[in-house]
């Protein structure tokens, strides 16, 4: 049956919801009852401690199933019966317009022990132990926990390799000789070192067309290698050539310049 003879409404004492639920815990009455009696009780003492364990609770079977978080009616009531079974809850059934009344029982005043038909208040009732021999239920998360599987890491797309159409010079026929491939080998290799590497010697190649003797283009790469200089132009030409104009002095040329000049003055006096 499904509703037992209710006792008096007990006094409590001072923070019985926390005592209880410590109760059902540490005297193994939480592992012989299982999950679902105690989310029963829980939702039970939780709602008698909100009326200062002044009186019973009261609950409709469908509020109660979502306090305890029991999906159905008819599971509610196997629930409950186990938990009445077990001494641990009272319970006086409802009517159609009415609500059932519940309290918890158990501590440790109360039995746990599990009665076959009706129940009396003065009846002395030990307290419930777990038997040693009982399997335990298995923890839901596997011990150890698996490592998730971590996120790719997305790789950087590399440049890929110029091919050899891209990594030939193309020179003029009027400008080509060992000495012009020599130095515009020379030329790469400074630019890779200033980390600004050709990345298509085609297209660096296009600027050649701008020279008109292999001494200009000779003299204009040698003087874009000492000066670190990333592009060749035409306008780089030996102080002989241009009409007799002289190539601009870089910055490092004026310092020194300068500086010789203000030794020189100051020597002389």
């Amino acid at each position: 049956m499904s509703e037992q003879l209710t006792p008096a409404y007990p006094q409590r004492p001072d923070s019985y919801a926390i005592r209880y639920v410590k109760w059902l815990r540490d005297s193994g009455a939480a592992i012989e009852a299982g999950p679902e009696v105690v989310a029963l009780l829980s939702a039970v003492v939780w709602t008698e401690d909100d009326l200062y364990c002044s009186r019973p609770v009261n609950f409709y079977n469908e509020q109660l199933c979502r306090a305890s978080g029991i999906e159905t009616v008819h599971r509610l009531i196997r629930v409950r019966q186990k938990a009445i079974d077990l001494c641990l809850l009272s319970y006086k059934a409802g009517k159609k317009r009415t609500p059932g009344k519940y309290f918890t029982l158990g501590m440790p005043s109360d039995s746990l022990t599990k009665r076959q038909g009706n129940r009396k208040e003065t009846e002395t009732k030990p307290q419930l132990s777990v038997s040693e021999t009982e399997t335990k239920p298995q923890p839901s998360i596997p011990n150890p926990i698996p490592n998730p599987i971590p996120n790719p890491v997305p790789k950087e797309e590399k440049e890929p390799p110029p091919s050899k159409e891209q990594d030939a010079w193309i020179i003029p026929e009027h400008l080509d000789s060992p000495k012009i491939r020599s130095l515009l080998e020379d030329f790469a290799r400074m630019r890779k070192s200033i980390k600004k590497p050709i990345r298509n010697r085609r297209n660096t190649s296009v600027c050649l067309k701008h020279f008109n003797d292999p001494e200009h283009l000779a003299y204009a790469i040698e003087y874009c290698i000492a000066h670190e200089y990333q592009g060749l132009k035409p306008d780089y030409r030996p102080p002989s050539a241009g009409n007799g104009r002289q190539q601009p002095k870089t910055f490092a040329q004026q310092r020194l310049d300068n500086t010789r000049k203000a030794a020189e003055e100051f020597i002389n006096g």
